[in-house]
This record gives C-alpha cells, sequence and structure tokens, in this order.
C-alpha cells in the first residue's frame, strides 16, 4: 500500500468548523472529533473517506462524501 501521511491544512479546519453537527435517525449526535476532521478532509481534498462509522453514510447523503467502506 502506498499510503502517505495527509498532514492537516488550514483548508480542513475551515471545512471542519462549517460542518454541522449530524443526528442519525435517533437524534444521537455524530460529534466525534477526528470522524468529523476525516469528514471535512474528504470534502476538501475530495478524497474517498474509508470507515465503518455507523454515521458516516448521513454525510454521503448529506454532503456527498465519497464513502468506500460501512457497517
Amino acid at each position: 500500500m502506498d499510503a502517505q501521511i495527509l498532514p492537516i491544512k488550514n483548508e480542513h479546519l475551515k471545512r471542519l468548523r462549517l460542518l454541522p453537527i449530524i443526528r442519525d435517525e435517533k437524534g444521537k449526535e455524530h460529534n466525534d472529533p477526528f470522524d468529523r476532521l476525516l469528514v471535512a478532509q474528504a470534502l476538501e481534498e475530495d478524497f474517498v473517506l474509508v470507515g465503518a462509522d455507523q454515521l458516516f453514510p448521513i454525510y454521503r447523503k448529506e454532503f456527498a462524501v465519497k464513502l468506500l467502506w460501512e457497517a
């Protein structure tokens, strides 16, 4: 795997700040800061988000996040 470390850029933090807190159908908030940063980076860089967080599909639906793997 040819993986690289993705530095956190100012653009990622700006996107993160604008990203609303989403809720699942039961009202549970997705407020995990690391997951939200991954979503912001994926949106800003037009990357595919790889992760099995149960709330990631909501970001795909609401913000068109490209998602490879879901729970």
